[in-house]
């Protein structure tokens, strides 16, 4: 989510920690499409290196942007239900930071 004020810039994005279901390539992959080199033992390790290279490369971009990280670490109706509160306070925070009226609806 980017937040673009006048003048600041803020970008807040989620990050899930962890899953049920962690899916690995065959050993097939790498022999028979030529991937000799590349290093990817699961879905998760590719995410978690994805992401990696996403943050310092956003922390390299703009000195001023400022950056906001939630992890979320629990899959559980509580977790989902705070996701969703924050969410919903950041669209109040964004309408402010723009000058409109949170409690109406945008189009």
């Amino acid at each position: 989510m980017l937040i673009d004020g006048n003048k600041n810039k803020s970008i807040i994005y989620f990050v899930v920690d962890g899953e049920d279901i962690d899916y690995q390539p065959s050993s097939e992959v790498d022999v028979v499409d030529g991937f000799y080199n590349l290093e990817i033992n699961s879905l998760n390790k590719l995410k978690n290196d994805s992401y990696v290279v996403f943050r310092d490369y956003l922390s390299s971009f703009s000195a001023n942007i400022k950056i906001l990280e939630i992890s979320l670490s629990d899959y559980s109706e509580e977790t989902l239900g705070n996701l969703i509160a924050l969410i919903y306070y950041l669209n109040i925070y964004y309408a402010c930071l723009v000058g409109e009226n949170p409690f109406i609806n945008h189009k």
